[in-house]
């Protein structure tokens, strides 16, 4: 098929999240979540809009690469990081790794040079389960991504004390496809309890309609409730990132099919 998209609603819907999330925090970066449509030239869209990039493996950075993006504009996620990806993690510098677990601290310290040292954030897993199907559920207890706060305390005050990593803040998402606001601002409150850090990555997950019947909230809503819960719970001086994905890019592109052969019968195929 042919994935069809309109390049300029693109352009408008980087504007629009950048826009309204700067009127609300103003020190604050969106970042595309580019597993929503990664393409090289949807990541050049968002890069020529001003936006960071969220990659999801070696073959996202290579493209993010590609597309010309600033490498420490890049947050890598991933619970099953390989040494190929973290090595380019580190080769590339790439701005912020969100560490999953302490593997990522063991390779990581295994692999940035003497002398150098590479921004983290940790992964905390909220404990707020959102109304989306489960298997785009991340933020539950018993989710595979992240850490919950009990077992993250010891893995933050390790990378702390660690010579090659720096411990820049924490990252929180409770899932994908989500068309509600609450779920997002109750996860910043489990994150805030966990100390005071320079950054704070809020995840994306808000949805998008794909049948009539979904009414997502608009992306002035949604922020209304996140950074009104930022406020409440995180310092002020902190920078806040967001990574919008399939809210981003959906309402702008189609894909084309061909109808090759129409069957007539009880039932029309």
């Amino acid at each position: 098929p042919v994935l069809l998209v309109d390049e300029q609603a693109l352009r408008a819907r980087a504007r629009e999240y950048a826009d309204e999330l700067t009127a609300r925090w103003a020190q604050s970066r969106v970042v595309f979540a580019s597993k929503a449509f990664p393409c090289t030239a949807v990541q050049r869209v968002m890069v020529e809009e001003g936006l960071g990039l969220d990659v999801a493996g070696g073959g996202e950075i290579l493209t993010a690469l590609k597309a010309g993006v600033d490498p420490g504009l890049v947050v890598l996620h991933g619970n099953a990081k390989s040494d190929e990806e973290i090595a380019l993690a580190v080769e590339h510098g790439i701005g912020l790794v969100v560490v999953d677990n302490s593997d990522d601290v063991d390779r990581l310290e295994a692999t940035v040079p003497d002398g150098q040292s590479q921004d983290v954030l940790v992964r905390i897993i909220p404990g707020v389960t959102a109304d989306t199907h489960a298997h785009v559920l991340t933020g539950h207890e018993g989710s595979k991504f992240g850490l919950v706060p009990a077992d993250a305390e010891p893995l933050i005050r390790r990378i702390e004390q660690s010579s090659r990593l720096r411990m820049q803040g924490l990252h929180v998402h409770v899932g994908s496809q989500i068309l509600e606001v609450e779920p997002f601002a109750e996860s910043v409150a489990a994150v805030a309890r966990l100390g005071e850090f320079p950054v704070y990555d809020l995840g994306g997950g808000l949805g998008a309609r794909y049948t009539w019947a979904d009414n997502p909230p608009a992306v002035g809503d949604y922020l209304d409730s996140l950074i009104g819960a930022a406020r409440e719970h995180l310092p002020s001086a902190a920078q806040i990132i967001i990574e919008p994905g399939r809210s981003m890019v959906c309402e702008s592109a189609t894909t084309i099919y061909r109808v090759t052969t129409v069957k007539h019968g009880t039932i029309t195929f």
